[in-house]
């Protein structure tokens, strides 16, 4: 009995283990592209954040699939009514504005959600 559980017990840990470690880049910028609009859409900031870096993990769950983002943000001299990828990289802030971020993004067939939103 004790090795039927034990063998259960590897089985899961093997199985979470390569959920959260499997990587694919291609969804993962299309899951922080998705919560970075959402972000510069609700913030009250009159100008623009960007994208510095950052890293996700994948996460397989029974209806789709959650990247859970650690982003690194930085306010732009682009104001919210211009368009984000016309906002030059020289045009960065000289008195720079950063945020550490948090972000999940669950993607549900074609659909897609921001789950969380945590910036400071």
């Amino acid at each position: 009995m004790a090795t039927f559980w034990g063998s259960l017990l590897c089985f899961t840990f093997g199985l979470v283990r390569s959920a959260g470690a499997d990587k694919d880049p291609v969804l993962a910028q299309e899951a922080v592209d998705y919560a970075l609009n959402i972000y510069n859409h609700n913030s009250k900031e009159e100008f623009l954040f960007k994208l510095v870096d950052y890293d996700y993990k994948k996460i397989q769950v029974i209806a789709g699939t959650e990247y859970v983002i650690d982003a690194e943000l930085e306010l732009t001299n682009c104001r919210k009514q211009d368009e984000p990828q016309n906002c030059p990289e020289s045009r960065a802030r000289t008195n720079l504005k950063r945020k550490q971020c948090h972000f999940v993004v669950v993607f549900i067939g074609q659909s897609k959600g921001l789950l969380q939103s945590i910036c400071k």
